[in-house]
């Protein structure tokens, strides 16, 4: 009797053990027609629009000159390439070179200080530049202006001489709107602004440098041009 249990003991864990052999050897294999992972792109297939790692669209808001502006206060207000300021025995002037441009062209602007008081000549104390510009774009309806490294920097006037300098592009600060932020980098890169009418208001901001206190000078001047296709 003991020899039949111990002969149908081993005969049950053989089977259970060859059970168990099977199923290890194939484990660890994936069959021919199994599906390919789902984050695999074969070389003819396209990645999925939906797909995460794809870059986000681009968001263009599309304008034409002569459409309504965006905010109805605040309408185109017509073509002025010239426009200056005088107080405290300075000038200020702002001046761009055309009151339109074409997509692709340098927007070119210029402030222009000059002192004609009594003296021969005056120190002015300033930021990294004494003149300041803030646009807006009238169709979109986005406003920016530049950010300025403050060093106090000193710099002598001639009388009845000029002093200069061209707008040239810097990094810009507007709202947190998306598309907003595009429009902001494509200025940020160049002077050559996308189809719109602009406005731009130049400010001063100086004192005359060895005089007791802080009295800033600060004259403005407006212009506004278009920019077409």
């Amino acid at each position: 009797m003991k020899k039949i249990l111990m002969l149908s003991l081993m005969i049950f864990l053989t089977a259970c053990g060859a059970s168990d052999d099977t199923g290890d050897d194939n484990s660890n294999e994936t069959p021919a027609s199994s599906v390919a992972p789902s984050d695999t792109t074969t070389d003819n297939e396209e990645p999925s629009a939906n797909d995460s790692n794809n870059e986000p669209a681009n968001i263009q808001v599309v304008v034409s000159i002569g459409d309504p502006p965006a905010d109805p206060d605040q309408p185109f207000p017509g073509f002025n390439a010239e426009d200056q300021e005088e107080k405290n025995d300075f000038i200020y002037r702002l001046v761009s070179e055309k009151e339109e441009y074409q997509v692709g062209e340098s927007v070119k602007i210029t402030a222009e200080l000059t002192y004609i008081g009594d003296e021969k000549e005056v120190t002015i104390g300033h930021a990294e530049s004494p003149f300041y510009f803030t646009f807006y774009e009238h169709l979109r309806g986005y406003g920016f202006s530049h950010a300025m490294a403050e060093p106090y920097i000193t710099q002598s006037i001639k009388h009845d001489k000029s002093y200069q300098e061209r707008y040239r592009g810097q990094v810009v600060y507007g709202s947190d709107d998306e598309a907003d932020t595009e429009f902001l980098e494509q200025i940020a890169k160049n002077t050559q602004f996308p189809v719109g009418e602009y406005t731009v208001t130049g400010r001063t901001d100086f004192n005359i440098d060895g005089e007791p206190g802080y009295e800033p000078i600060k004259l403005e001047a407006e212009i506004s041009f278009t920019v077409v296709e």
